[in-house]
């Protein structure tokens, strides 16, 4: 069962909460919490043995920032900004390497667009990546050189995401060229491509099975 604690501060302000323990492989909860204004930024994961991080920041509507690195045993994060209506930092540091889980992870992120940067995640452990970005209005990057060689299912992946006609032709180009699952389903709708190129890389042999304009 789930254990909360509570704490009644004095005063009104900011303050730095600490968590400590031995192990907590955990972190997160699928639900919005109470008070999911409070939680402003997240300084470090700490010596906790994380390896899950799924629904870690759901509906923190006011969470602007968190550590520049990831720790290196984490295989999910699935749903963890799920809502997260404020952050867009950059996310490059984290080396999501061993992520195999990436369902649901900006969805409805609507300010995320990785800081104005190019998202250069290592997803070569990736096999899920269901509703990722969806509905992300803000997210607009190049997604090209990820390694998708094992994701089996993008079901709503980019439905409702802002990304451009240009990014995402330029997306489906590279990941065209690239060995990728037969029979996967990548939702995008709405989503129109540009040149002849895109169009054909759309639906070529051994890639992913593309719904969208």
């Amino acid at each position: 069962a789930d254990t909360f604690y509570r704490h009644t501060y004095q005063l009104p302000g900011t303050y730095v909460v600490t968590i400590s323990g031995t192990t907590m492989s955990h972190f997160g909860k699928c639900s919005t919490p109470l008070n999911f204004w409070n939680l402003e930024a997240v300084i470090s994961w700490g010596d906790l043995g994380i390896t899950d991080l799924s629904c870690a920041f759901w509906n923190r509507n006011a969470m602007t920032s968190v550590p520049s690195s990831l720790p290196s045993n984490v295989t999910s994060l699935s749903y963890a900004f799920n809502d997260a209506r404020a952050l867009d930092q950059n996310l490059n540091g984290w080396n999501t390497s061993s992520v195999t889980n990436f369902d649901g992870t900006f969805r409805f992120a609507q300010a995320f667009n990785n800081g104005g940067n190019t998202l250069t995640w290592n997803t070569s452990s990736a096999t899920t990546m269901v509703n990722m970005f969806s509905n992300a209005s803000a997210f607009d990057q190049l997604l090209s050189a990820w390694n998708i060689s094992a994701v089996t299912n993008m079901a709503g992946m980019l439905t409702g995401s802002g990304m451009s006609a240009l990014n995402y032709s330029d997306t489906l180009i590279g990941w065209s060229q690239r060995s990728v699952q037969t029979a996967v389903t990548l939702d995008a709708s709405a989503k129109a491509v540009s040149g002849c190129q895109a169009r054909r890389a759309r639906r070529p042999p051994s890639s992913p099975r593309q719904r969208g304009s």
